[in-house]
């Protein structure tokens, strides 16, 4: 009797781990798993995984948890093992930022599928032959198949596709490019491997406002796209208890057994990576400094070159090493008189040593001929105006330049007077130039991104913001233009301007 009531229970315990993925894991792998810590919101995540596979209408699923939360163990490893068992002839993509992590995520999946337990709840093991951690079969049909984000999968299908963590770290992250071309991968080549029916989870912790996650996020809120969208956003501390998952009150953490007092204390240190990576709201989303819809979308003035209206400014921030994170900028701005509005005309951000940089800024001057042109006065800038004189003096090219003392180390002190025109709608950018989602992204940023894509844009602005509240309403003198020695007459300064405008688009498409 005792042996007939084992095999029932036997039965039993199988029976749940088919039909319930939180079952599957506690008995696959859970269990293995020494000084074990119970954590409530894994029993949340296994729900919305298992309904997102349950259900024949969702398509895509995104999951933000704070890195230590198990998202990776739950997500790549057990959900993937569960549908291969459940589901005869699956086919799973793992995708993460690098093959290497990937085929990890493939050699843990293989694990479970080797195991004793894992045979007798679905009579199914890893075929014969299949050694690989990033490309196996099972013995049901089931296929597994590893890629970096970068990866070509063409000619692969898929009818489940998990991303994991896409983004590899903060620089990439706060690169416009590198999430472009990611963006790009996880819609042109990741989605579209998909069949009829297939699903895809998105599993990260959030490092950007433009990461694939907000984007996803964005896609969604405008209801776009053919798929639908579920979120599943657990933050380490509960900051919204009317939509919480998991019914915490306001404050209350996430997995206080495993996460201490003293952990929290020291991710709270780094308020960014606290905001964006903990609590899954990059603070580039608020717009409290800035936000898209304060820069007057407007149309690129025409012909302010020797235009009494207009006053043509220049604000430069140099880069001290070619190797480093900064990028030279030069902002070309045009000021209106009559309104003080600035308006973008030429923007040119390029890693180049300083000498290269001084004559791209004396091929600026000579073409847009400006009334002003702005540097900060700091020791590093000081030698490259110097040298930029010097080049300016031999090829005869006018140079008024002012190094201006942009007081402080505080980034939102020193942008401060660009602030007060932003938020009074006088600062205009014309959204079809090519570099205009540049001047965004970082402008939406500030002051929190870091990386590659920091804050040389704003830098720029500013000093040309600053000059126009010091002057306050005195009139800018009129833009000197030598035309003896451009050789340009009143009749080319239309043609003059047009040529602007060419180099503008071209030096765009470079930075771009």
């Amino acid at each position: 009797m005792s042996s007939f009531r084992s095999a029932i229970k036997t039965l039993r315990q199988r029976e749940r781990a088919r039909c319930n993925l939180y079952e599957f894991a506690d008995q696959t792998v859970l269990r293995k798993i020494p000084r074990r810590v119970e954590a409530p919101h894994h029993k949340v995540v296994c729900g919305a995984l298992q309904r997102h596979i349950e259900d024949p209408t969702a398509g895509i699923l995104v999951l933000l948890l704070p890195p230590g939360a198990g998202k990776t163990i739950f997500t790549s490893h057990i959900l993937p093992s569960w549908v291969l068992g459940r589901e005869p002839g699956a086919r799973v993509l793992l995708i993460t930022n690098s093959l290497p992590l990937a085929e990890n995520s493939g050699r843990a999946v293989r694990g479970i599928l080797g195991t004793k337990t894992y045979e007798h709840i679905f009579d199914s093991t890893v075929s014969v032959g299949s050694s690989a951690a990033g490309s196996f079969s099972t013995t049901n049909g089931g296929t597994v198949f590893a890629a970096g984000a970068g990866g070509a999968v063409l000619g692969r299908r898929a009818s489940l596709v998990i991303c994991d963590d896409l983004v590899s770290g903060w620089d990439e992250a706060n690169s416009p490019t590198q999430m472009e071309k990611l963006w790009e991968s996880l819609t042109a080549n990741i989605l579209t491997r998909l069949v009829p029916g297939g699903k895809l989870v998105l599993i990260m912790q959030r490092l950007a406002h433009a990461d694939p996650a907000g984007k996803l996020l964005e896609r969604k809120a405008l209801g776009t796209g053919g798929r639908r969208i579920d979120v599943v956003r657990l933050p380490m501390l509960c900051d919204d208890p009317e939509h919480d998952l998991m019914g915490r009150a306001e404050g209350e953490p996430l997995w206080p057994e495993y996460f201490s007092k003293g952990m929290l204390l020291d991710a709270m240190a780094d308020d960014l990576k606290w905001k964006t990576m903990y609590q899954l709201k990059p603070p580039a989303t608020t717009g409290d400094w800035c936000a898209a819809t304060d820069i007057e979308d407007t149309p690129t003035p025409k012909r302010v070159i020797g235009n009494p209206d207009w006053n043509v400014m220049i604000g430069v921030d140099v880069a001290h090493t070619v190797a480093g994170g900064d990028a030279t900028v030069f902002a070309v701005m045009a000021m209106n008189r009559r309104t003080a509005a600035l308006h973008f005309m030429e923007l040119y951000r390029e890693h180049v040593d300083g000498a290269q940089a001084c004559e791209e800024l004396l091929d600026m001057i000579t073409t847009w001929q400006p009334g002003w042109i702005g540097i900060d006065d700091d020791t590093g800038s000081r030698g490259f105006v110097s040298h930029l004189r010097t080049r300016a003096f031999a090829r005869g090219v006018t140079l008024p330049v002012e190094a201006l003392p942009m007081g402080g180390k505080s980034k939102e002190l020193r942008a401060g007077a660009l602030r007060a025109k932003i938020k009074g709608g006088l600062v205009h950018l014309d959204r079809t130039q090519p570099w205009a989602q540049s001047v965004l992204r970082e402008f939406t940023g500030f002051p929190y991104l870091t990386g590659s894509a920091v804050d040389d844009i704003v830098d720029a602005v500013a000093l040309v913001a600053r000059k126009t509240s010091l002057m306050a309403a005195r009139v800018l003198p009129a833009a000197p233009v030598d035309r003896t020695r451009l050789h340009y007459s009143d009749m080319c300064l239309d043609e003059l301007h047009d040529d602007a405008l060419a180099r503008m688009a071209g030096r765009g498409q470079r930075m771009l």
